[in-house]
């Protein structure tokens, strides 16, 4: 079973990667089909893959609800605690998260708007606790927190 989760998540990484990147949107054709796979396929565990997934989603859907990341997220985010679990599922969205920040600082300190950038995030910040959405250029989280749950599988498999 372990090996069919593997090729699930893998292939759901890859092409919800390549999606995002392209379109900015996270399609429900590969993230729902993933959650009831990783929720079938834990056997006896069952409640445990879903309350799993259930994490995963909470994780993401106040970000969502902010208007900071969509709904796409929150579901991947779902799948991918199905099939591996919250914990390293949590870990890996941890870390997208601080890899997708540091890539986009880089890519602004390069363009030499690194100050305009990050002056930009105080003021959205301000804005996120006046209960205003802020506007700005939305970032695919996609392909970062792939990356990172590939990271963590490494590192747990082989420490």
């Amino acid at each position: 079973m372990i090996a069919v989760k593997l090729i699930i998540l893998l292939r759901l990484l890859v092409v919800v990667s390549y999606v995002d990147w392209r379109d900015k949107k996270i399609p429900n054709g590969m993230t729902l089909p993933a959650i009831v796979a990783g929720i079938l396929l834990a056997g006896p565990d069952w409640r445990s893959a879903a309350l799993d997934a259930a994490a995963g989603f909470l994780l993401f859907f106040p970000i969502a609800l902010l208007g900071l990341g969509g709904m796409g997220d929150a579901k991947l985010s779902a799948a991918v605690s199905s099939l591996i679990g919250f914990h390293d599922a949590g870990l890996a969205a941890w870390l997208g998260t601080v890899l997708c920040a540091v890539m986009v600082a880089a890519r602004e300190f390069r363009r030499g708007r690194l100050k305009n950038w990050v002056r930009g995030h105080f003021a959205a910040l301000a804005q996120i606790r006046a209960g205003i959405v802020p506007e700005g250029e939305k970032h695919c989280f996609a392909p970062y927190y792939a990356a990172c749950v590939l990271a963590v599988l490494f590192w747990r498999w082989f420490p």
